[in-house]
Formats: structure tokens, C-alpha cells, sequence
């Protein structure tokens, strides 16, 4: 992730506090792409502090033990991220300026590993055996072998009796960052082709259409705190639904991988050929 992101303790009429607010503004004055995030925003739910915070390098300030900056963090974002507390300087000054230059030194440091760090890698077989590929321009399409795909772009995974569903890597890409959730109860029945609920993206509001007809008995429960998750990972950690299907024979009426990839080909070439090309 390029982008930092800075979230410091409201506080500001302790001493914690106050500390983290000299730190801030000297981050800021080093580095003035550097995003300061509010606590407050973040309890508004506001969708474009969400939105930075989940996409960037995330450093956490807090100003005493309740740690009100981590915790607010943890909440709004599934990813790893550095926390500096500023109590662990206590016993080295008194200082408020000196306390704020170690809370700096830190958060650098913090920068300059996570910048120098090697990038992770896919492992081969992840790559070779799991998923068919495909480059287009800039963009790579990801189609997991052994589901079942609509046209819709959604997918099905047969689990003995029961299926699971979630939303293609095509998808998500069209879409761009997901920053809100909604899905329907457990026990609801939908026919092929209803809606199983909804999503919202910096770039669109849009209904999850089912693929199949069927009763829902697991909801990902997941993407109410951490929505990011359908674009982090549509064919693992954020699926949708597990579902009781009424005729599993409606599994011939989807695509599998290799056709869905031929059709998602063709697609992402209409719908994002002006996007990867810029």
C-alpha cells in the first residue's frame, strides 16, 4: 500500500494527547501526503475516512492504555497495522517535544521497514492449480477452478448438500472498494435470479442477484465490520452466502471456470478496457 495513514489520540487536552498532536503535525510537515485520520469520522462511519484508512499503511497513536486510536482501528479495518503508544516514553522525559520526536522516529521507522520489506508472493501452486488467469492490458483476471459462475458474475461452490456463493474477481474489480454490506436473513428463499441483498462502492450501489434458488442458512457475518474483504479475497475469506439449494440441477444452468473465463474475457475487455488502458 502506498498511501500512510495516521490516526492520533482525540485526547488533546491530556498530556498523551498533546503529544500525539505535535507528532502529527511533524509527520505532516515531513510528508505532507501522509493522511492525519479523526477518531470522529471513523465513529461517523464516514465512507471516505473508511476508505483511507482501509487502504492504506496504517499507524495508530494512542495517547494512554485505553488505546481509543488501536481500537478504533481494529474495528473499521481487517488489515495489520503499527501502534505507538505514548506512554512507553513516559520514563524517558518529560518533554512533551522530545516525547512527540520518539512517536516520530517510530512511525518513520515503521515507513521505512514496511517500504524496504520484500513483497509477499503468490506461491506457484496457488497460482497454476487453483486459478485460471488471463492479462488484459494491466488488469488480471482471476477465475477459480472448480465453481460454478452466472452471468451476473457471481459464483457457486457445491459443499455436499449445500452451496456457498460470492462475487468474482471480475466483479469486484469492476466495482472498485466496497465500503458497505447489507445481506438478508438466515432462512430467507430466493429464486434464480432474485436479490440476495446489496453492496455499495466508491463507484456504484448494486444488488446481489442469487444464482440459484434456495433457502439461506449462513451469512458471512464478516463483511458488516469488514466489507473489504470482497475485494481482498471474492473466492475465500469474502464470500456471501452458504445456501440450502431447492434443485442442485440448477448448477447447469451457470458456466463453469473455463466458459466463465472466455465470457469474463470478453466482458472486462467492454467494461474495464478504458479504465486499465489509462
Amino acid at each position: 500500500m502506498s498511501k500512510k495513514y495516521i490516526l492520533p489520540c482525540a485526547g488533546f487536552d491530556r498530556p498523551g494527547g498533546k503529544v500525539s498532536k505535535i507528532a502529527v503535525d511533524i509527520i505532516q510537515s515531513l510528508d505532507s501526503s501522509s493522511i492525519i485520520g479523526s477518531i470522529g469520522a471513523l465513529a461517523a462511519e464516514r465512507p471516505g475516512e473508511i476508505k483511507d484508512l482501509r487502504s492504506s499503511d496504517v499507524v495508530s497513536i494512542d495517547g494512554c492504555s485505553v488505546k481509543c486510536a488501536s481500537k478504533m482501528v481494529e474495528k473499521h479495518s481487517a488489515r495489520e497495522f503499527e501502534a505507538v503508544e505514548v506512554t512507553a516514553f513516559v520514563d524517558s522525559t518529560d518533554n512533551e517535544d522530545e516525547k512527540a520526536r520518539a512517536v516520530v522516529d517510530m512511525v518513520q521507522q515503521h515507513w521505512a521497514t514496511a517500504t524496504t520489506a520484500p513483497p509477499k508472493t503468490i506461491e506457484p501452486e496457488s497460482l497454476e492449480y487453483d486459478f485460471l488467469t488471463e492479462m488484459i492490458d494491466k488488469f488480471i483476471l482471476r477465475v477459480k477452478k472448480g465453481l460454478f459462475y452466472s452471468d451476473n458474475d457471481f459464483w457457486v461452490q457445491q459443499e455436499e448438500d449445500l452451496v456457498r456463493v460470492g462475487l468474482t474477481d471480475l466483479l469486484q474489480q469492476m466495482i472498485s472498494d466496497v465500503f458497505f454490506v447489507e445481506l438478508t436473513d438466515v432462512g430467507h428463499h430466493v429464486e434464480f435470479g432474485d436479490e440476495l441483498g446489496s453492496f455499495e462502492s466508491t463507484k456504484i450501489a448494486m444488488e446481489i442477484i442469487s444464482p440459484l434458488s434456495g433457502t439461506v442458512v449462513e451469512t458471512n457475518t464478516n463483511l458488516e465490520d469488514s466489507p473489504e474483504l470482497l475485494n481482498e479475497d471474492p473466492y475465500g475469506a469474502g464470500w456471501l452466502y452458504v445456501m440450502h439449494p431447492d434443485d442442485i440441477s440448477e448448477l447447469d444452468l451457470l458456466k463453469p471456470a473455463d466458459e466463465y473465463m472466455t465470457y469474463g474475457v470478453e466482458k472486462a475487455k467492454r467494461e474495464l478496457g478504458k479504465k486499465v488502458s489509462k
